[in-house]
């Protein structure tokens, strides 16, 4: 306990937050004001480079979804039947994702 309350207080954002605009400024020698704004457009980039990339995943995943509760029914279907000879060949079956251009 005496160990996580130790990491919590050499962890404390604001602290942290600081340092690293401290750090930014004397390794760049820019002004402060000049790694702030680095330091914000860098988060926000890679916030907004975050979010585009779960969207694409999602969009994706929607896109394939009819063709995987089809697959997922035919396996399901065999299964319950006992016939697993197609089974194999359901399971090879190659499902077509779109391309990103």
């Amino acid at each position: 306990q005496k160990r996580s309350l130790l990491l919590l207080q050499y962890l404390n954002h604001p602290d942290l937050t600081i340092q690293s605009l401290n750090q930014i400024h004397e390794t760049s020698g820019f002004a402060y004001a000049t790694a702030i704004i680095i330091t914000t457009l860098s988060i926000r980039l890679a916030i907004v480079l975050f979010i585009v990339s779960t969207q694409r995943n999602s969009s994706c995943k929607s896109y394939m979804k009819p063709e995987m509760d089809d697959t997922k029914q035919k396996i399901d279907r065999m299964a319950a039947e006992g016939d697993n000879t197609d089974c194999e060949h359901c399971l090879k079956s190659t499902i077509v994702i779109p391309s990103r251009d």
